[in-house]
């Protein structure tokens, strides 16, 4: 599970990974119902009730892609401890790799892609939300203001000592 704020590259890195070590990547945003869209389109911030069902909705492709034997890598922002309980228990075992980055660059990016769904409006809200997993079990952070290919690199490596394989 690759977790973040909005624009710390959840989606790029995620297709990255997937391809990299020959895995599916399934978009977490894709699993949003219309009214989540429509509530963040908007500009509204989704609160813990709006995100219960699309959690389930993505747990579930996520186990279901899985059943194929195929290795999977998904974006989902799981902001908090709770969301990141959520996944979990629904998928034993799950990695989680944390996309750590600065405001100020987050806030830029989402001002250089207008197309989103999500305004940069609500970048604020996310860092608010956002519940630092330190310590979290099978958990690794990494720091997404690098190059992509740096954050890349240590995606890789994070997935490989969580999962006990070496480098």
């Amino acid at each position: 599970m690759l977790m973040g704020v909005m624009t710390a590259g959840k989606t790029e890195v995620g297709s990255a990974l997937a391809a990299r070590l020959d895995g599916r990547f399934i978009e977490g945003d894709a699993h949003h119902p219309a009214e989540n869209i429509a509530k963040m389109q908007a500009g509204q911030a989704l609160s813990d009730a709006d995100r219960g069902p699309w959690l389930e909705a993505l747990a579930a492709a996520v186990v279901s892609a899985a059943e194929t034997g195929q290795r999977i890598i998904f974006s989902c922002s799981a902001l908090k401890a709770v969301y990141r309980t959520q996944m979990r228990n629904a998928l034993p075992g799950v990695i989680t790799l944390c996309l750590r980055i600065d405001p100020k660059i987050a806030a830029d990016r989402a001002r250089h892609r207008p197309d989103h769904f999500m305004p940069a409006a609500l970048i604020e809200s996310q860092f608010e939300a956002m519940q630092c997993p330190d310590h979290e079990p099978r958990t690794q952070i990494i720091d997404a203001n690098l190059p992509i290919q740096q954050v890349l690199d240590s995606a890789i490596d994070a997935v490989r000592t969580l999962e006990g394989t070496p480098s």
